[in-house]
């Protein structure tokens, strides 16, 4: 692939600019920097490797060339979006797992936030990043990395929590070019029902752990074990703890795994 190739298989939809590389650090790295230089909206940066790839809370997440899918896709807030820029990373989680569903059958759930779930293993991370001038929101940056083949998943101790791939889902489609464009459509289709009822009952559909306990662990506190009830009405997560007592968490407060007794 290359970006002609790349330009022409996504030719028919409303791209801002399109940024191929073999090889780059961090996909999200460059778009932020795109950004800040006044790349439009829907731009999009796709690597076939990244040596420097980053994931929630300063974790990484490495691509390996030919087995993963490694885009950033940059976007220009509208004023009424600026108030609804902490679910531009569940409608991002929303868009893939609306993709693999759809298009290809499987089954994906969503742990909450964004993670994409195959068989309760992850297959896709997304981070979402901002691009500031002062008090002025410039863009906001959405990585999104997906495991396509067996090749993807790492091999050493730092995995945080069980990984997949698409490979090992059954999925029929393992190249990058189609997953791009379907993930871009879903995007395009969900992004004007952000903060909806619609999108909040869509996004909750496919929660994983609903009436199971967790373990939520805020910045620099203990984790805590509650059980999961759901979504509130602004997507925040519903939870309740040992006592009975409901609790709210809005995205990127917390972490979120399940819990083994």
């Amino acid at each position: 692939m290359d970006t002609l190739e790349l330009e022409s298989f996504l030719s028919d939809l409303p791209m801002g600019g399109i940024k191929y590389f073999e090889t780059v650090d961090s996909t999200n790295r460059y778009a932020l920097d795109w950004a800040e230089k006044g790349a439009e909206d829907f731009s999009l940066v796709v690597a076939n490797e990244q040596t420097a790839g980053r994931g929630r809370m300063a974790r990484k997440w490495l691509t390996t060339p030919g087995n993963s899918l490694a885009m950033s896709l940059i976007l220009r807030p509208s004023h009424k979006e600026q108030n609804q820029i902490h679910l531009f990373s569940p409608l991002a989680g929303l868009a893939v797992a609306e993709s693999l569903k759809n298009t290809y059958g499987l089954n994906p759930l969503i742990k909450w936030p964004n993670d994409i779930l195959l068989d309760h293993k992850k297959v896709c991370g997304i981070l979402c990043e901002a691009a500031w001038d002062k008090d002025e929101l410039r863009g906001m940056v959405i990585g999104i990395g997906l495991n396509l083949k067996n090749e993807s998943i790492p091999t050493d101790d730092s995995l945080r929590y069980p990984a997949s791939s698409l490979e090992s889902a059954g999925c029929d489609c393992l190249e990058v070019l189609p997953h791009i464009r379907n993930i871009l459509l879903e995007f395009r289709r969900l992004r004007p029902i952000l903060a909806t009822s619609e999108f909040i009952t869509k996004w909750e559909s496919y929660l994983a752990f609903k009436g199971e306990q967790v373990i939520l662990t805020a910045p620099e506190k203990d984790p805590e074990i509650f059980t999961l009830i759901g979504l509130d009405a602004e997507g925040n997560l519903h939870v309740i703890d040992s006592a009975g007592d409901e609790k709210f968490f809005q995205a990127g407060e917390i972490s979120l795994r399940p819990f083994k007794s």
